[in-house]
């Protein structure tokens, strides 16, 4: 028998491991519910929920095809141990991951398992993401390598397994009543290969349009593509082929950051995720949008509701609980993992723990939400609230009325806190630079 383990990469086009399996003959293409994985602290049910729509999706393609979608509740090795007992010696492909500590550790989970039974397997390149690169030129030549290789073709026809373990399900049902922590969308991306190329189709039509920075302007004509990669609905290569066919000066910013994403991914040192309770008010009412901070509660309950928000959005608000309120990334690191749909961690983390540009919220807030739209939408205690004081609604006469919290702390104190601390940082790396070169 001939298995593809699915993982990160629900689709059918440009799918390597499966064109290299079905050349051996039948098939049996299987996801694994890992309890293990599900139970970690930087998941939660709308991942889960993302994924399970992936599923329903993949399993309808392959239903069109001739084929059938496998599904296994357990651990990888309960899997393999499995397959083994149904069909004796077997043949393995996937995606090999390697970019955090927790995928490491699952793929020798898997490879000591195949050679401890001295099983063949086949491993792919994942993403655009590539093993013991040293630095950024290697990468650049490795990525268009991988990136302009043909795409690869969706089968016509795929012949399945017909006789497979009881365990091992070809309907969801048993996958609906799994239980993961967190709350699940109603308003957010849908996950599917199907929909992601709908939604790669209609920002490649809107892509020039996009030319205001108001916030709601912004989320509108986002690629909110970052879902269907992170959960591999949407092939990378398939994405920036097809992207460039449209030879635009978009086109390249667009790719430009794509680029920029797989390398962040590549280049990203995992480290272990150390918890603390020290500050889980301040960070509880950050993430559920209570901080009074009108533009920063907006951001939150959006991502709250729909599991995404735009990349500006993203640092800014980053930026408060960071910051401003001085809470440590590894802190608050793995609640706001829960709440976007396309939390993948080594992108999570680098840019949490990034130090960028501070720009003041209120700026930020009246440039980018400039009438209060997107905070009246998002934030209904201010709804009416006039013009003047949508930004700061402390100042407002009618404030204590509002039903609305007063700020957690005394954001201007505390942004000319950070600035001074950042100014003197730069004048000491300036100083450390004259040293070494006197």
């Amino acid at each position: 028998m001939n298995v593809i383990l699915f993982h990160r990469d629900l689709r059918l086009h440009d799918h390597k491991p499966l064109l290299e399996a079905l050349q051996f003959g039948e098939v049996l293409p299987l996801y694994v519910v890992e309890p293990s994985y599900w139970k970690r602290n930087d998941v939660s049910a709308r991942h889960f929920q993302f994924v399970l729509e992936s599923l329903e999706d993949l399993s309808i393609q392959f239903e069109k095809r001739g084929g059938k979608l496998f599904t296994f509740i357990g651990e990888i090795e309960e899997a393999l141990d499995i397959l083994l007992k149904t069909y004796g010696a077997f043949r393995l492909f996937y995606y090999e991951e390697n970019r955090t500590k927790e995928e490491i550790k699952r793929n020798k989970r898997i490879l000591h398992w195949m050679d401890k039974n001295t099983l063949p397997y086949t491993t792919f390149i994942h993403q655009a993401y590539f093993k013991d690169i040293d630095n950024s030129r290697e990468y650049k030549k490795k990525w268009k390598e991988f990136i302009y290789e043909d795409i690869y073709g969706v089968p016509e026809i795929i012949n399945t397994a017909t006789h497979f373990p009881k365990s091992f399900q070809t309907e969801l049902s048993e996958l609906y009543s799994f239980r993961v922590h967190g709350e699940k969308i109603r308003f957010g991306l849908k996950g599917g290969e199907s929909v992601a190329i709908d939604t790669f189709d209609s920002f490649l039509q809107s892509m020039d349009k996009r030319k205001s920075t108001e916030l709601i302007d912004v989320t509108r004509f986002s690629s909110k593509l970052s879902p269907y990669l992170t959960w591999g609905n949407l092939s990378i290569r398939y994405v920036v082929q097809k992207a460039e066919e449209l030879e635009s000066k978009a086109t390249q910013t667009f790719v430009k950051k794509l680029y920029e994403r797989s390398m962040i991914s590549c280049f990203y040192q995992p480290e272990e995720i150390h918890t603390s309770e020290e500050n889980e008010e301040i960070i509880n009412k950050w993430i559920n949008g209570m901080t009074g901070i009108p533009i920063f509660d907006a951001i939150m309950r959006y991502l709250g509701k729909t599991g995404w928000i735009h990349h500006e959005a993203r640092l800014l608000t980053v930026s408060y609980i960071k910051d401003l309120a001085g809470v440590h990334p590894q802190e608050f690191g793995p609640k706001l993992a829960q709440l976007f749909l396309d939390y993948e961690p080594s992108i999570h983390y680098n840019y949490l723990n990034k130090r960028g540009k501070i720009i003041h919220p209120i700026t930020f807030s009246k440039k980018h939400d400039s009438n209060g739209d997107f905070i009246r939408r998002q934030v209904p205690e201010l709804k009416n609230v006039p013009i003047n004081y949508i930004h700061e609604p402390w100042l407002y006469p009618g404030f204590f009325n509002l039903n609305y919290p007063s700020p957690l702390f005394d954001l201007y104190k505390a942004f000319k806190k950070v600035r001074l601390e950042s100014i003197s940082q730069k004048q000491e790396q300036n100083e450390q630079l004259k040293f070494h070169f006197d």
